[in-house]
């Protein structure tokens, strides 16, 4: 198994037409997402890791939001392998 990003079209899922292609993958587990500012006209980088391993042998991590920070677990359960972490929306 290829630890890496998906990448999919989200607009096509809201309307409910068909994405012109299905997902695509790009192996790795980091990435630097760069671009230029519209208004400042520089180079901007931001630097993203996905693969979330949790143990058993190790003190769960924390989930830290709005200044507060308390044990993944409290979020969903680790059976000591890798949990998934994607983009998503509420509904």
């Amino acid at each position: 198994m290829i630890l890496g990003i998906c990448l999919t079209l989200m607009g096509a899922l809201h309307t409910g037409a068909t994405p012109p292609s299905g997902p695509v993958f790009l192996p790795g587990s980091a990435f630097t997402l760069a671009w230029t500012h519209s208004i400042e006209k520089v180079r901007w980088e931001e630097d993203y890791e996905v693969r979330l391993t949790r143990s058993e042998f190790t003190a769960d991590y924390d989930w830290c939001s709005a200044g507060r920070c308390q044990p993944l677990s409290n979020f969903i359960a680790s059976s000591a392998d890798v949990t998934r972490a994607r983009a998503c929306f509420y509904q």
